[in-house]
């Protein structure tokens, strides 16, 4: 009886800890139940021990109710028994079909193991390997985002940076034109390393090469800014977003004396994977999807990036990976501040 209260207790710190939200009253004999939405859905944990099955709150399914606005409602019930009983379920295949789906697990608190019967969905939000490292009592850091500011701000007005700088480059002789872009601050090895215009680092993140170099940075800088601006103080954004440009010219200027070239650069692709980075890990040591994108989506986008800047030598790819690595590196310091603690290793 002591090792159930004792996984039970360590089963609601951990969802606590998880970014999921209490749903359930904390009514003696109710089941505890903890949600969370991750893109169009809904997903509901119910914790149930032998005790709370014969309740009327154990017993009855979970129903929704009407302000819940989500494409469907994955309803996982985790069944906590203490020998190898398995209850009725097992033999049940999940209505996918429903709008609200029940699936069932079971963890046997004698072993602390985590049993999934084979009609019963895996990989639910991968909460089946966040349970085997609890069950198996590894150590774990908890990380919650919570917003910072209410617009994104400060991405729209680089958006309108982008924007204006471009217009002045047109107007000035063309966006397209190499000695316009010289003239104004894009990149190029030589001018950089030969002559010390260090400041070329900074201000070529800003020019931007034909209005479809524009249109694809400034799109990028909509979709993955506004979510990652929302979880940081805006100074740290654009802290993040400055520093991730810098770094990816100074990867260019690098990488291109490497391979014995010197080409004018510029654009805002190294501050943009630098938000790609910041995304990936801020999703990756939160378990959670930031609005949509989770870290397995944002490391496609790079992988696909850099397999096509390769193939395609005037597309900046040591850029990419200077401010793709800045990026992270930096939202690995700023995460310390969403941490909300550890669970230590017990052998």
């Amino acid at each position: 009886m002591e090792g159930m209260k004792k996984l039970y207790s360590e089963l609601l710190e951990h969802f606590e800890k998880s970014g999921y939200t209490r749903l359930s009253p904390d009514a003696e004999g109710a089941a505890p139940i903890y949600g969370i939405f991750d893109k169009t859905n809904m997903y509901l944990v119910r914790i149930l021990t032998p005790e709370i099955e014969e309740t009327v709150s154990g017993r009855g399914k979970v129903q929704p109710g009407p302000n819940v606005h989500a494409d469907k409602v994955v309803v996982l019930n985790l069944h906590l028994v203490e020998d190898g009983t398995m209850p009725e379920f097992k033999n049940e295949t999940p209505d996918l079909e429903a709008r609200v789906i029940d699936v069932h697990w079971v963890i046997r608190v004698d072993l602390r193991e985590l049993f999934i019967p084979k009609k019963q969905l895996k990989g639910i939000m991968k909460l089946d390997r966040e349970l085997v490292r609890l069950l198996n009592k590894e150590s774990q850091d908890y990380y919650h985002l919570h917003r910072r500011v209410d617009q994104p701000t400060a991405t729209y007005l680089l958006m309108g940076i982008n924007v204006v700088f471009w217009l002045f480059l047109e107007w000035a002789g063309g966006s397209t034109d190499l000695d316009v872009l010289v003239r104004y601050g894009a990149v190029q090895r030589s001018l950089v390393v030969g002559q010390g215009e260090y400041w070329r680092l900074m201000t070529s993140m800003f020019i931007h090469i034909g209005i479809g170099h524009l249109a694809l940075n400034t799109f990028s800088l909509y979709i993955f800014g506004t979510r990652i601006e929302m979880y940081m103080k805006r100074w740290q954004y654009v802290a993040m977003y400055i520093t991730s440009g810098v770094a990816g010219s100074v990867m260019s200027v690098i990488g291109n004396g490497w391979i014995g070239r010197n080409p004018v650069s510029a654009g805002a692709s190294g501050a943009i994977y630098g938000i790609l980075g910041s995304v990936m890990v801020f999703s990756k040591l939160t378990r959670r999807s930031l609005d949509g994108v989770n870290a397995h989506m944002i490391w496609i986008i790079f992988m696909v990036g850099i397999v096509y800047a390769a193939w395609n030598p005037e597309i900046g790819g040591f850029a990419h990976v200077g401010g793709f690595l800045a990026g992270a590196i930096i939202s690995l310091f700023l995460m310390g501040e969403n941490k909300l603690g550890s669970r230590n290793s017990i052998k």
